[in-house]
C-alpha cells in the first residue's frame, strides 16, 4: 500500500488525519499515469482547512520537487550531452570557446 495512504499526526503524535487515494485515482495512475482523487478523513475537533492547505501543500511540492529532480538530473545533463557531441561532430568547438570567452 505504499504511497497509497499517509497520515498526518500532530506534536503529541496523535493522527489527527488520514489521507487514502481512491480505487479510481489508482486505476488513473496505472494506466494513464496521473490520478489524484483522494479521500481525507480528519478527526473530530481538528481545523480542516489547515489539514487541507497541508495535503494541498505536500501535493503540489511533491510535484515540483520530481519535476526538477527530473529536469536537474536526467533531462539538462541529455541535452547538455547532446549539444556538445553536436559541437564536437560539427569541428566547431573552437567558435564555441571564442564565443563563450
Amino acid at each position: 500500500m505504499m504511497e497509497r495512504t499517509f497520515a498526518i499526526k500532530n506534536s503529541k503524535g496523535e493522527v489527527v488525519a488520514q489521507v487514502a487515494k481512491t480505487t479510481k485515482a489508482l486505476i488513473q495512475n496505472a494506466v494513464l499515469g496521473s490520478g489524484s482523487e483522494s479521500t481525507i478523513d480528519v478527526a473530530p475537533g481538528v481545523d480542516c482547512s489547515t489539514i487541507l492547505a497541508m495535503v494541498f501543500g505536500l501535493g503540489q511540492a511533491g510535484a515540483h520537487f520530481v519535476k526538477d529532480m527530473a529536469n536537474n538530473y536526467m533531462v539538462d545533463p541529455i541535452k547538455d550531452s547532446l549539444a556538445d557531441t553536436i559541437v564536437e561532430t560539427a569541428g566547431l568547438e573552437g567558435a564555441v570557446d571564442a564565443y563563450m570567452t
